[in-house]
């Protein structure tokens, strides 16, 4: 009886053995698959770069000189706000001011007076393209600065999924800065008659004061922006000229009583002229004038 017994248990121990040598070897040929999630190489990995001007003056829009890319280093597709593969959870991208450089761990939210890490006005790149694996993106955003944003130096940042949508590989890297100088702007230019470049003899009402334009050098078809004060709240039978030898009126895209957004018109020739703010369509009454050049691109 006890050889029977011994004998069943040697049996048992050594079947028991056989299955966990054979689950063993089953486990080295056939590994599970890897868990996805962050840290996984299958997660899509976003980055940005900016690039910019190196110095700004307050008031300056300077979107067009910002070059902003958008990358994916990861191994999966990043989905964009504007793309197929998940839109509602898709990365934006917000231009940051900052004076230091380092962003709290949350979405910028907008101003026009300054305020540290504040999202510049048209600033937030909101409608994004899916990102494949290894991929690039170019876009393009507006970028103003504050108008009484204090002399110094400071920091334009570009952050990349600001609202965290995206489940990346590592979350670190999704924001980049370049140093920009904003300077004291220049002393207001206040003129009393002098050349306007019509041709015409003018008074200049002293009220309505041209102080600057940007930017100063453009092309035909491209918009500048006129600061200074005392425009008026709405326009009017005001209009924007700009002269050399002749009138040429500006299209107003916006106006306020301290900002005037105007387009070149298509067909202007290369050369510098003379930007003013014109009563009524008399063209004997005026702002003070300042330069701008055109340019042929």
């Amino acid at each position: 009886m006890k050889r029977i017994f011994f004998a069943s248990l040697t049996l048992s121990l050594t079947l028991c053995l056989c299955l966990m040598v054979e689950a063993d070897d089953y486990g080295r040929r056939n590994p599970p698959p890897p868990a996805v999630g962050i840290g996984n190489a299958s997660s899509p990995d976003l980055v940005v770069q900016i690039a910019g001007p190196r110095q700004a003056e307050p008031g300056d829009e300077i979107g067009r000189q910002i070059s902003v890319r958008a990358g994916n280093r990861g191994d999966a597709a990043a989905p964009g706000t504007d793309g197929r593969i998940d839109p509602d959870n898709g990365y934006m991208i917000d231009i940051v001011l900052s004076t230091d450089g380092r962003l709290p761990d949350r979405p910028a939210t907008v101003s026009r007076d300054f305020r540290e890490d504040m999202l510049l006005i048209g600033g937030r790149i909101s409608r994004t393209a899916d990102l494949a694996p290894r991929g690039l993106r170019d876009y393009s955003a507006g970028a103003e600065i504050p108008r009484n944003a204090p002399p110094g130096r400071y920091f334009i940042c570009a952050r990349i999924d600001s609202f965290n949508r995206v489940a990346e590989s590592d979350e670190r890297n999704n924001t980049t800065c370049f140093p920009i100088q904003i300077r004291q702007p220049a002393p207001p230019a206040v003129g009393v008659g002098g050349d306007r470049g019509d041709g015409v003899p003018h008074y200049h009402r002293g009220g309505v004061t041209i102080e600057r334009i940007n930017p100063d050098v453009t092309s035909p078809g491209r918009a500048i922006n006129i600061y200074g004060r005392n425009f008026g709240s709405v326009r009017g039978e005001k209009i924007v000229g700009i002269n050399r030898g002749r009138v040429n009126r500006m299209e107003v895209l916006d106006w306020s009583d301290d900002r005037i957004r105007a387009r070149v018109p298509d067909r202007l020739a290369s050369g510098n002229y003379r930007v003013l703010i014109y009563y009524d369509d008399s063209f004997r009454t005026s702002s003070n004038s300042l330069e701008v050049t055109i340019e042929q691109r």
